[in-house]
């Protein structure tokens, strides 16, 4: 896990100059452009990060500044620069150009495609086909350990509590009522697989070359039934075959995450 925050959180440099910082760096990117890259646009749709489309002569790409509340948020980036090394040499998911998780940014090749919308969720056919590609990345092999699912729920909680945020009750109890369930199924019933944690239709692109999957900062060797619930959940005629104890967690790591979200990661200096 990722240290707890200390508080008042540290100062963090602005946007505007730690975009103008992450530019320039580009002649140790690979590919490396022949010149400084051309900011396009901000890119819609962060619920954390913020990205900014980019034009290079070796073409598009995007830039990634990471938020300044990954410890909070409990995102291990060391921990996502594994994991993208191994999706990218498996063609799901864009080109990594550049990586510093200690700089707090990442520039990837940009895919022009259609983001996916709830009707592709829900529709059988295109199920199928993301089904399929959740199956190629959790057999995928990456030397990491496995997730521990109690201890990053706890990592929430405390913060929460330390902070002197009112967890609901009815959030509390739940927590504590799947505590020992969740605990006894981590001893002795998963195994472990490439997990994305946060498999939603914005993260889908899709063109004629196929589906890719984008941000994977909350992935991990995990439960891989999160993943395929997250995608079969989407219809109702499949709610009663899920597990409920893989409901119960994946709705504990939502509901947690909004919590810490929205009452420690306002700040608009955190941007």
């Amino acid at each position: 896990m990722n240290d707890k925050a200390t508080w008042p959180l540290p100062e963090i440099p602005p946007s505007a100059q730690r975009l103008e910082a992450a530019l320039g760096s580009w002649r140790h990117w690979s590919p490396a452009p022949a010149s400084r890259p051309l900011v396009v646009k901000e890119m819609p749709g962060g619920k954390t990060n913020h990205s900014w489309r980019l034009e290079t002569d070796c073409g598009p790409a995007v830039l990634r500044l990471n938020c300044r509340h990954d410890h909070l948020l409990g995102i291990d980036r060391q921990r996502e620069h594994r994991i993208l090394l191994a999706v990218v040499a498996a063609g799901i998911a864009p080109e990594l150009w550049y990586n510093d998780p200690a700089a707090g940014f990442m520039v990837c090749g940009y895919i022009e495609g259609r983001v996916w919308c709830q009707t592709d969720f829900d529709n059988p056919s295109s199920q199928q086909r993301l089904l399929a590609l959740v199956d190629r990345y959790s057999s995928l092999s990456v030397s990491l350990p496995a997730f521990d699912y109690l201890a990053h729920l706890d990592h929430y909680h405390q913060q929460l509590e330390e902070s002197g945020i009112a967890l609901p009750t009815e959030l509390r109890d739940k927590l504590q009522r799947w505590r020992e369930p969740i605990a006894a199924w981590q001893r002795d019933s998963w195994q472990p697989r490439l997990t994305h944690h946060d498999l939603t239709p914005a993260n889908i692109i899709e063109n004629d070359s196929g589906i890719s999957i984008i941000d994977w900062e909350y992935a991990a060797l995990g439960c891989a039934d999160l993943d395929r619930q997250a995608l079969q959940g989407t219809r109702s005629q499949n709610t009663a075959s899920q597990n409920p104890l893989v409901s119960a967690l994946g709705e504990l790591m939502n509901d947690y995450w909004l919590l810490v979200r929205q009452q420690l990661c306002h700040s608009p200096a955190g941007n």
